[in-house]
């Protein structure tokens, strides 16, 4: 099923999970300016919301699946024979890639999950 690109095929599984997890996770209250004014710096403990999912990719699987979404929305045609093709091309261009690290935090605003690309260093930051 997956053939040689076992790694890609993780990838997308991983990031398809992620977007799940995002969009139904639990969400903490959000600091206020005033909370950070208040607090003891000392004692001061920053942390991400719970639903926010930082994952490391070996292609760009986000670039995929966001196409492969925009053409189900644009797709108005019966038949999915054709759109499954074009879907398994897209994902066999992909799979050609030289593979190469990907950061991601994958989140959500107001009921909307949006994938953003992160810098190694940002990722690490987040991580920690």
């Amino acid at each position: 099923m997956a053939g040689g690109k076992h790694t890609l095929a993780l990838d997308i599984a991983r990031l398809e999970w992620a977007d799940i997890e995002a969009f139904d996770g639990k969400a903490e209250p959000a600091l206020r300016p005033e909370d950070l004014g208040a607090a003891d710096a000392a004692q001061l403990k920053l942390k991400l919301q719970p639903y926010i999912r930082l994952l490391s990719f070996r292609y760009p699987v986000d670039d995929l699946l966001l196409a492969v979404r925009k053409e189900d929305e644009d797709t108005d045609f019966a038949s999915n024979a054709f759109q499954e093709r074009r879907k398994r091309k897209r994902v066999r261009a992909v799979a050609q890639l030289k593979p190469t690290p990907i950061f991601l935090a994958v989140h959500r605003i107001d009921y909307s999950v949006y994938f953003r690309r992160l810098e190694r260093e940002e990722f690490h930051i987040l991580c920690a």
